[in-house]
Formats: C-alpha cells, sequence, structure tokens
C-alpha cells in the first residue's frame, strides 16, 4: 500500500479553500432540509428529495475530489485535472441552481398562497414551519452555485494556460525502429 504525504500547497491554495467552502455549504443545505423532514409532505416530495439528493451528492463527491487533491492521488491517475474541474464544477453549479430555485419556488409558493388563501377567505391560519428550513436551504443553494462558478472558472483558467500537463505522469517511450536484415538463408 502506498502511503501518501498531504499536499500542504493545495490545502492552502485557493482551491482548497473553494473546495472547504463548497463541503461547508452542502453540509448546511443538508442540515436545512433534513431538519424539517417531518414537513415533507406539506412542502412537496419530490422537491424535499430532489434538495437532499443534490446535497448529498455534491457532498460526497466534493469531498471525494478534495482527499484526491490533498493527498495526490491524481498523480496516480491519468486524467487533465483541470479540464475534468470544469466540468465537474459546472454540472454540480447547474444542479444546485435547479435545486435552489425549486426549494425557493416551493417555500415561497406554499407559504404565500396558502397564507393568502386563508386570510381571503377567513379560514384559520396555520404556520407552516418546515417552509423556513426549505427556503433557507434553497438560499444555500443559490450561494453555493456562485462558489462553484467560481470554482469552474479558476479551474477552466488553469486549463487554457496549460499549468497541467496534458496525462499527468504518463511517460512514453519513443519509438524503436529494429530492422532486420532477412537474406532467406534457413
Amino acid at each position: 500500500m502506498v502511503r501518501r504525504k498531504p499536499d500542504y500547497n493545495f490545502i492552502r491554495s485557493i482551491n482548497g479553500w473553494i473546495k472547504v467552502a463548497e463541503l461547508i455549504l452542502d453540509f448546511i443545505i443538508f442540515i436545512c432540509t433534513i431538519s424539517r423532514a417531518s414537513c415533507a409532505f406539506l412542502v412537496g416530495s419530490g422537491a424535499y428529495v430532489w434538495l437532499l439528493f443534490v446535497a448529498i451528492t455534491s457532498g460526497i463527491a466534493v469531498k471525494i475530489l478534495y482527499l484526491a487533491f490533498a493527498f495526490r492521488v491524481k498523480e496516480s491517475v491519468v486524467i487533465q485535472w483541470n479540464l475534468f474541474g470544469v466540468v465537474f464544477n459546472i454540472v454540480l453549479a447547474l444542479l444546485h441552481l435547479s435545486a435552489g430555485i425549486t426549494a425557493i419556488s416551493v417555500a415561497t409558493t406554499s407559504g404565500t398562497v396558502s397564507n393568502l388563501f386563508n386570510q381571503m377567505s377567513g379560514a384559520l391560519q396555520y404556520n407552516v414551519p418546515c417552509l423556513e428550513g426549505i427556503l433557507a436551504a434553497g438560499v444555500f443553494c443559490i450561494i453555493v452555485t456562485a462558489i462553484y462558478a467560481v470554482d469552474a472558472f479558476f479551474s477552466f483558467r488553469q486549463f487554457r494556460e496549460g499549468s497541467e500537463p496534458p496525462m499527468t505522469n504518463v511517460e512514453v517511450p519513443p519509438p524503436t525502429l529494429e530492422f532486420t536484415h532477412n537474406t532467406g538463408e534457413v
């Protein structure tokens, strides 16, 4: 088993800090969403499950990617890491944007429209306490979308500068041509 030492340059870099911010915000989104799990049927289970899916999936993916960078696993895997970072961050930014818009729209329409209807009809008022957690999760999704976009920008800039060789740690020996002369003798 290969024992790898941490890459302190990555951990202290802007890319390392951005990954930590993404991890923290994904955890906050997860906590905001799960804190009101008992009210999921009021919010709409589709929006609730989508928000949880995005938070859990991105949290796990970013943690794996952070550990791969922090412990230099990327040196033994042959891919274009900066291009991978661009695609990875754009995909997660779009997932968080869709989850944030879904959560904010569900939280605002569920609370405002139903309370407005109750006020107009003279019905009893009720409080929907789960909407605050879903609304907060939606706002944090929009914030983390911006952070993923910044991370994608930095990855794209590194990709364009060519600060990383196209394929990491691949040494291709030069081709050797050996000619043999066949005299026809057996």
